[in-house]
């Protein structure tokens, strides 16, 4: 009796297929990642622009320093918020395009790239 352990021979479609799942699964949970902590920033934005405003407002006008510093800040907030919101519809249009990728064949690849690109080319557009 000789003490040999035997390695389990795994098939290569079979190979290929695991791989593919775990990419496919890394991909994703990166793509949802970047998606959820847009999504916290907005939110954070809108609840700052909904209850901070007006009691800063009223705390504001009465200090004339603090109004220069604060419409400054508000003026940079809208030009941030200018980028977010495109990024996020940007994101969440690359989340269903690698999805809808992942089901289709491939010539209706070319048509998913296609649109995705007019979707980047819009989100360009819409920065400038």
């Amino acid at each position: 009796m000789t003490n040999e352990t035997s390695v389990l021979d795994v098939p290569d479609g079979l190979e290929d297929s695991l791989e593919q799942v775990v990419v496919s699964n890394t991909v994703g949970g990166i793509f949802y990642g970047v998606l959820l902590t847009m999504e916290i920033v907005v939110i954070y934005m809108n609840l700052f622009s909904l209850i901070g405003l007006r009691t800063l407002k009223s705390s504001v006008n009465q200090d004339p320093v603090v109004l220069g510093s604060t419409l400054q800040l508000l003026q940079r907030l809208e030009m941030a918020e200018g980028v977010i919101y495109p990024l996020n519809y940007l994101l969440s249009d690359a989340v269903v395009v690698w999805r809808a990728w992942v089901l289709v064949n491939r010539k209706s690849r070319i048509v998913l790239g296609t649109l995705f690109l007019g979707t980047i080319g819009k989100y360009i557009l819409h920065i400038w």
